[in-house]
């Protein structure tokens, strides 16, 4: 990563905001999508996209450096119990009158991405410690996540390819060059497999995953500010502010 004497060097939490803010615009946007022009609507998405590869970053930055694993995982679990209702009442129109559309008609929100990435993390570095070989102890520790998806009428936030960006950065991580070549790769499975809400261009979603993940490059390997518990708070108050200036306007 970027060091300190770079002309560009981000913190931790400078790139936190980055992806809190992106997150935002991509959740305005989705939920106000016709009080915007399509022009404006669309430019929103983009920045949108600019989020979800720098969490990624910082679940696998976070695993790697922090020393309670267990802590991580709780703090994650919080969040994303808390988070689930207010992401669907307000990203995928549930209702109270229907209880499936919280959990099963509408996907899983990003914090159970992060702890079914967690859980491959683990897996990888249990299998690691017992010497296998990094190649297997990958595969290894993806199958839960894509017998997750495939098997269960559950799905995370961003699908497998979600889980899998958190594990290759996870593994490529210190190697510049090599991460930005395996996220591309993933991003390009994610664009060719899924679907959007706003737009059909791929390539365009593809190259807005690639510049969240040069901005990554500029990582000074600093914390910066103390942010410990802010953003684990606010992705459930901002979802549900949404939720409710949505049911008022």
């Amino acid at each position: 990563m970027a060091r300190q004497h770079s002309p560009v060097s981000l913190s931790m939490f400078a790139l936190k905001i980055i992806a809190v803010v992106a997150m935002l615009s991509s959740h305005i946007v989705i939920v106000f999508r016709d009080k915007f022009s399509q022009d404006t609507a669309l430019w929103m998405y983009y920045i949108g996209r600019l989020a979800f590869p720098i969490f990624a970053f910082t679940i696998a930055n976070g695993w790697h450096r922090t020393h309670n694993k267990l802590f991580y995982i709780l703090r994650i679990l919080a969040m994303a119990v808390v988070s689930q209702i207010p992401f669907t009442l307000s990203l995928y129109g549930a209702s109270f009158d229907n209880f499936k559309s919280f959990f099963i008609s509408s996907p899983l929100n990003i914090g159970f991405t992060f702890l079914l990435a967690m859980l491959s993390l683990w897996i990888f570095d249990v299998l690691r410690k017992m010497s296998f070989p990094k190649v297997l102890s990958a595969v290894c520790a993806f199958i839960p996540a894509f017998l997750f998806e495939t098997l269960t009428p559950f799905h995370v936030d961003y699908g497998y390819f979600g889980v899998l960006l958190i594990l290759v950065m996870y593994i490529t991580m210190g190697d510049d060059s090599l991460m930005l070549l395996s996220s591309a790769a993933v991003f390009a499975a994610m664009c060719a497999t899924f679907g959007d809400l706003v737009m059909t261009v791929r390539l365009d979603i593809f190259l807005c995953y690639i510049a969240s993940a040069v901005l990554l490059m500029f990582y000074n390997g600093r914390m910066g500010a103390k942010s410990k518990y802010a953003f684990y708070i606010f992705y459930p108050a901002h979802l549900l502010v949404l939720y409710l200036l949505n049911s008022v306007f």
